[in-house]
């Protein structure tokens, strides 16, 4: 009895041993079918990879002209008002040192141009200015008048005859 149920093991045993080597090639038959569709879903997958750097690289490499071409018009734009800033600013006050530095040593007729009622410092210091060398023409003004009468009352009272008097009159 032992041994038919030896001999009975031993032939399911060969047959469950026939069964997976059938359940092998069946796989590895699969695995050759398959094995192709996933090389090429990988190659592809790379393929769309490569594409998709490519793509990124050249709007990167876009991008970044884009951002130099801002960044250049915006120095440009930035150097462009700074010039025209200070020019607008620099022009009157090189009036102003001009005026002062004449001032020093003469008295000038010319005054710097103002814009009545603005608000801004160097227009007040321009009417500043103005005012200063008004007043200062004012006082020459006044003072060579003081010394006209001055030397004219010493040659009155230097003057010793009427006709010395009518002269320093």
């Amino acid at each position: 009895g032992l041994l038919a149920d030896y001999e009975k093991d031993f032939l399911a045993l060969v047959a469950q041993n026939h069964r997976i080597a059938e359940l092998d090639r069946a796989m590895q038959a699969a695995a050759g079918r398959i094995t192709p569709l996933v090389t090429q879903n990988v190659d592809e997958a790379n393929r769309l990879s490569d594409a998709k750097r490519a793509e990124i690289a050249r709007a990167s490499s876009a991008s970044a002209r884009l951002n130099l071409i801002i960044v250049a018009c915006a120095v440009l734009l930035g150097v462009f008002f700074a010039v025209t800033i200070t020019a607008r600013i620099v022009r009157p006050v090189r009036k102003m040192a001009g005026l002062l530095d004449r001032l020093t040593h003469e008295s000038p007729a010319e005054r710097i141009a103002t814009v009545p009622g603005a608000r801004d410092e160097i227009n007040a210091m321009a009417e500043s200015l103005n005012t200063m060398a008004d007043h200062r023409a004012t006082f020459v003004n006044w003072w060579k008048t003081s010394m006209d009468e001055a030397i004219a009352l010493r040659d009155l009272h230097a003057a010793k005859d009427a006709a010395g008097r009518n002269e320093a009159t």
